[in-house]
């Protein structure tokens, strides 16, 4: 019954170069941290043609970003900041890719059903049903609800794929 649903899926990274992305990552994972935005640019500059964008940081090991950066008296924590900045961003993303852009189904994820991560999506698996009903539950006003209890088990399988292909998306749940 599972093969029912796989539809040849796969999370994938994009290779697009964006120094912007990776600016806003380290700038927003600044803290006391000593640097402006010249060091900012500059760290975006020597990171894009291996990491690429802010997806290909949240992916990266900090050893090997600290590496890219040649010793330029920037700290492990640091660095691992940025990582967990560029993992925030990515989480809506990636649920928009599982979900097919369909940002009215993230929405109603996120207010009705508390899964607005891979994780929590990977938990309806088993019961797309109870899903379909939270989602549609008290929807008066959307009467036009296109969603079926297909598409909800899909989303549900794409989300173990993503989490299973990135194994940092483990870490992060829905706040109640």
């Amino acid at each position: 019954q599972e093969d029912d649903f796989i539809d040849d899926w796969k999370l994938v990274t994009p290779s697009e170069d964006d120094i912007d992305e990776l600016v806003e990552c380290i700038t927003e994972a600044k803290e006391s941290d000593n640097y402006d935005n010249k060091d900012t640019k500059a760290w975006a500059a020597d990171l894009v043609d291996n990491v690429r964008n802010w997806r290909g940081l949240a992916n990266a090991d900090s050893d090997v970003v600290l590496a890219q950066l040649n010793n330029q008296n920037i700290q492990a924590e640091t660095v691992e900041r940025w990582i967990e900045v560029a993992q925030q961003r990515s989480i809506e993303e990636i649920m928009l890719e599982i979900l097919d852009g369909d940002q009215d189904a993230l929405d109603c994820l996120m207010d009705k059903a508390h899964s607005s991560t891979p994780k929590d999506l990977s938990f309806w698996y088993a019961s797309p049903g109870m899903l379909l009903e939270t989602l549609t539950k008290g929807d008066d006003e959307v009467k036009s609800c296109t969603w079926t209890e297909t598409d909800v088990k899909r989303w549900a399988s794409r989300a173990k794929i993503a989490v299973n292909t990135l194994p940092w998306l483990d870490l992060y749940l829905t706040p109640v």
